[in-house]
């Protein structure tokens, strides 16, 4: 007498196993998945992009107003314009000049953009620049060192266009 309990009969002739149906499902759920993955990789490594062409813009900006600094001069007011190349990436910087209250101070606004996107201003940086010939006796430190001041006083502007100054130097 057979033991019709484990015979493959009792399963009326269907086959233990998923449907065409559960198996598109699943699938569909782990391409979802898959997509929300990516799309959160892409925003990201958009994101680290444009940090890092805002920093090398911010180089740039701070090194047209060390080069104006080093360059000894104190120039009227003007607007200057100019291409360099830094980190494999051509940036298009537009420096303006202006006179101040104090005949003595210029101020330097630099504004960088990539060459390719002259429209696009990634970075602008404000300093400004002392006349040497009327910046008086030099000081003496408390080391005993002479300090000269270099107008060193650099301004970053916010993401909303208000300035934010640099920290004090100790």
């Amino acid at each position: 007498m057979a033991n019709w309990k484990y015979s493959t009969m009792n399963f009326s002739g269907r086959q233990a196993g998923f449907t065409l149906i559960e198996v598109l499902v699943a699938l569909a759920i782990v391409v979802i998945s898959f997509l929300a993955m990516y799309g959160s990789a892409q925003q990201v490594v958009a994101t680290t992009t444009l940090l890092q062409d805002k920093t090398f813009a911010t180089w740039v900006a701070h090194d047209q107003i060390t080069t104006l600094r080093i360059a000894g001069g104190f120039p009227d007011s003007e607007r200057q314009n100019g291409e360099i190349e830094l980190a494999g990436l051509e940036w298009r910087y537009s420096i303006l000049i202006k006179e101040t209250a104090s005949p003595a101070i210029r101020q330097i606004i630099v504004e960088v953009a990539p060459a390719a996107e002259p429209e696009r201003v990634l970075a602008q940086v404000t300093g400004v620049l002392l006349d040497q010939s009327a910046a008086g006796p030099a000081q003496v430190s408390s080391g005993g060192d002479i300090v000269y001041s270099s107008g060193a006083l650099l301004y970053t502007s916010a993401p909303d266009g208000t300035p934010v100054a640099a920290p004090p130097q100790h």
